[in-house]
């Protein structure tokens, strides 16, 4: 017998979990869960009283049989009717999955293009405009011979980024440089800026001028990305300038950026920045390009008007002779605006496939749910069908003159205590409380050697044992005696079936487990568990 002695200071109205090994058959743990002595005082008909009562306070065995055959009955109705709930739940929760499935497949079709990368990109914006102007600018960047363009890559002149620092600098180029000399305003128009962009991508592998494949007059620029904006660099060429308006010597130095950056005449122009592509090998080691193209409003060799032939640009189709329309060209704040109500679309359409994508996770999570409460449903009709089914057996042989009494086993995942009783209402009270039910655990005798029935008051936990000894060395060691739980079959019975009992030494509560399987006997006992022999037996 094991020394069960218990330490009142170390136990007294104290939870304590099991840390010691799971009981194999054990159901996972609730959210909330009473102590296991709150949830065993609660039945106020088990502690400190006898469970067999005198037969005169107790209805015939027959009649318990058929009282819990009923009571059986009832259960499984009512788990039946649970599963045809659920059934018809998992069937909305399915029907909801098609309705936003269906609605979020329409959604990423109405989104594509606006999510994908070239909808994120200045092509993707040069094409929402709808104008010759926008088209031309998109058939430049997507050509086949336009092989240093990545569209809406993160370092490319195209990204959407780069396009809002673009304006940005074309802003700088008109209030910082030319309406410092009184100069009109830079305007801009899709096709330069798509060259501009063009320019920028190429000269990120081969920093030179290239003017006789584009016309314009040019500005390139490479510098360390972060340290200095490109006008800036061009603009710190006006001194060199003003030197050589003076007739002075310039030290050779280049002013030319700075003067395509004053050009008395109007003009149309861009500036288009990008940055070096990782493990791109790039002349200096810089990590940034800009490039500025601009032409004049008027006749000349730099001129963008439609009579004259500037825009030699090099795509298959038509030979590529495009030139700029008066209706296509806009101030550098209106550009900002078009551009920024291309970006506010992009976002609204995010916000759309999210809001759809949302709905529809939302909705496979209630199914998922729905599948869970209806493959519990199940299961727990399943054990109801079980105990039905033995409960009408019990009373049938109870006719017939064998009376046997259903032992329900139940299982608490807060202590990891497993706790066994012949009482219908007491497994519903404390199944109500949190523990789980594992179903018929055996089947007792109504005659035959008794069981006795032990609680600990200080850490909640109950024994049982054949054993008069046992008992009454657990009694004195301040265990309450909760009388005779059930009864054992007689070595008579020549059908009976041995209950096995394990020990864990490493535990507080549930330091004993009773079960009829050899399989959960065998595996406990491969995790650590003693080997405590046969418990009692079942009918």
């Amino acid at each position: 017998m094991k020394k069960h002695v218990i330490e009142q200071a170390n136990h007294h109205s104290t939870c304590r979990s099991n840390r010691g090994w799971r009981v194999v058959a054990a159901a996972a743990a609730v959210a909330t869960l009473i102590c296991p002595q709150t949830a065993i005082a609660a039945n106020t008909t088990i502690i400190d009283r006898p469970v067999s009562i005198a037969a005169t306070t107790k209805p015939s065995a027959k009649q318990q049989a058929y009282n819990t055959m009923q009571a059986a009955k009832q259960d499984l109705d009512a788990k039946k009717a649970q599963v045809t709930q659920a059934a018809k739940d998992v069937q909305t929760a399915q029907q909801q999955v098609t309705k936003a499935t269906a609605a979020q497949q329409q959604v990423a079709k109405d989104t594509a293009y606006l999510t994908s990368k070239e909808g994120k990109s200045a092509v993707g914006f040069f094409k929402s405009q709808h104008t010759d102007s926008g088209n031309k600018a998109a058939a430049i960047l997507t050509a086949k011979e336009a092989t240093h363009v990545d569209i809406g890559g993160e370092h490319d002149a195209t990204s959407l980024e780069n396009m809002w620092a673009d304006l940005i600098y074309l802003n700088e180029v008109n209030m910082n440089v030319r309406k410092e000399v009184n100069l009109e305003p830079v305007k801009i128009t899709d096709i330069v800026l798509a060259t501009a962009m063009l320019r920028a991508d190429d000269v990120r592998y081969s920093f030179s001028h290239d003017g006789s494949r584009y016309g314009y007059e040019e500005n390139l620029a490479r510098y360390p990305l972060g340290y200095i904006d490109p006008v800036y660099a061009w603009y710190l060429e006006k001194p060199t300038y003003e030197k050589y308006k003076r007739g002075e010597d310039t030290g050779g130095h280049e002013y030319h950026h700075y003067t395509n950056l004053i050009s008395q005449q109007p003009s149309v122009g861009a500036v288009a920045v990008a940055s070096d592509l990782p493990n791109m090998p790039s002349a200096g080691g810089t990590n940034a390009v800009a490039a500025y193209e601009r032409c004049t409003l008027g006749e000349g060799m730099y001129g963008c008007n439609t009579d004259v032939e500037k825009y030699n640009y090099w795509l298959n189709n038509d030979g590529g002779k495009y030139a700029i329309t008066l209706d296509t060209i806009y101030t550098v704040e209106q550009y900002y605006q078009l551009l920024q109500n291309y970006i506010s679309s992009i976002n609204t359409a995010y916000q759309k496939l999210n809001t759809a994508n949302k709905t529809l996770a939302d909705a496979k999570s209630k199914l998922a749910s729905a599948n869970a409460k209806y493959t519990e449903a199940q299961k727990a009709a399943n054990v109801a069908q079980t105990e039905y089914t033995q409960a009408q057996a019990a009373y049938n042989n109870c006719v017939n003159g064998n009376c046997q009494i259903l032992m329900y086993r139940l299982y608490n995942p807060y202590s990891g205590e497993h706790f066994y009783t012949a009482d219908r209402p007491e497994r519903v009270t404390l199944t109500g409380l949190g523990w789980h039910y594992e179903g018929v655990g055996w089947i007792a005798p109504t005659a035959g050697d008794p069981v006795y029935r032990l609680y600990n008051p200080y850490a909640g936990d109950h024994h049982y044992t054949l054993s008069a000894k046992e008992r009454d060395a657990l009694k004195r060691a301040g265990w309450r005696y909760e009388g005779i739980g059930w009864r054992s079959a007689a070595a008579s019975d020549k059908g009976r079936k041995p209950l096995y009992r394990e020990y864990n030494p490493y535990a507080t509560t549930g330091t004993h487990n009773y079960t009829l399987d050899a399989n959960e006997h065998h595996h406990l006992i491969s995790l650590g568990w003693r080997n405590e022999g046969t418990a009692w037996y079942a009918a």
